[in-house]
């Protein structure tokens, strides 16, 4: 049986979405993942939280309270999200994307991490601060992250996510590395941070469930201290072209 070395090319990105990712380092992309990916999602999370769910609780609450009590449940959540038949779905769109800008290539397309984040209401425990996707972890070459908002849209208010601007084209940058909170979040912030944001505008991601924002693996970007009542819970999925295999696979932090 003949091996099928790529999948098929339907809509290539137009010359203005390619301009555009390639001189901004991002592109939204509209209705990306269906709906109907959307909703076994959201059942997925809430099947997961249930047995930690105490009684008149919802969804949303019982996130609040585990955040609060530094439960390890969010993070276990966290952890087996890349495994769900739901984010295999995510992925499948996603990818769909990278193809469209790659179109025929040479290297081997793999998924670097998928996977599920909670912003919380008021806590900057599992927020990260101005980073680069690229230096968490081992490999080089070129990247594609997406995100793609959950329950509802992601806006300046709930924290969504910023880029600076063109970042991306100063490639992998080297790092300091800074831990807030002793059970948070690792952020490794490019040196001369202060100065990179001064120079680049800031842009922030607003979007629907479903949409999704494609952006390159060296662009710096963060999260946002969410201001709303409600979690803000985003799928992030990172895929990779690579060429070949890193000469280790120890985290370079």
């Amino acid at each position: 049986m003949e091996a099928i070395a790529h999948t098929p090319l339907v809509h290539p990105l137009s010359d203005a979405e390619r301009q555009q990712f390639d001189g901004s380092g991002y592109l939204l992309l509209p209705g990306t993942v269906d709906p109907s990916t959307i909703k076994l999602m959201r059942s997925t999370l809430e099947k997961l939280l249930a047995p930690f769910a105490k009684d008149g609780e919802d969804f949303f609450q019982t996130c609040i309270r585990l955040n609060a009590e530094v439960s390890p449940a969010l993070y276990q959540v966290y952890q087996v999200s890349h495994q769900t038949e739901a984010m295999g779905a995510m992925r499948r769109a996603c990818l769909s994307q990278v193809h469209r800008y790659l179109g025929k290539h040479e290297g081997v397309l793999i998924d670097v991490d998928s996977h599920i984040i909670f912003g919380m209401p008021n806590s900057t425990r599992l927020t990260w601060g101005w980073h680069q996707e690229s230096t968490y972890d081992v490999f080089d070459g070129k990247g594609f992250n997406f995100c793609v908002p959950i329950f509802e849209p992601a806006s300046v208010h709930n924290g969504t996510m910023s880029f600076l601007k063109g970042t991306h084209r100063f490639g992998k940058l080297p790092f300091d590395k800074h831990k807030e909170h002793e059970n948070g979040a690792t952020t490794l912030v490019p040196k001369d941070i202060g100065r990179l944001q001064a120079e680049h505008e800031e842009v922030f991601f607003e979007a629907a469930p479903g949409d999704a924002v494609m952006f390159d693996r060296n662009l710096i970007h963060r999260s946002n201290l969410n201001r709303s009542e409600r979690p803000r819970i985003t799928a992030v999925i990172r895929f990779m072209e690579i060429q070949e295999l890193p000469a280790s696979f120890d985290k370079p932090y």
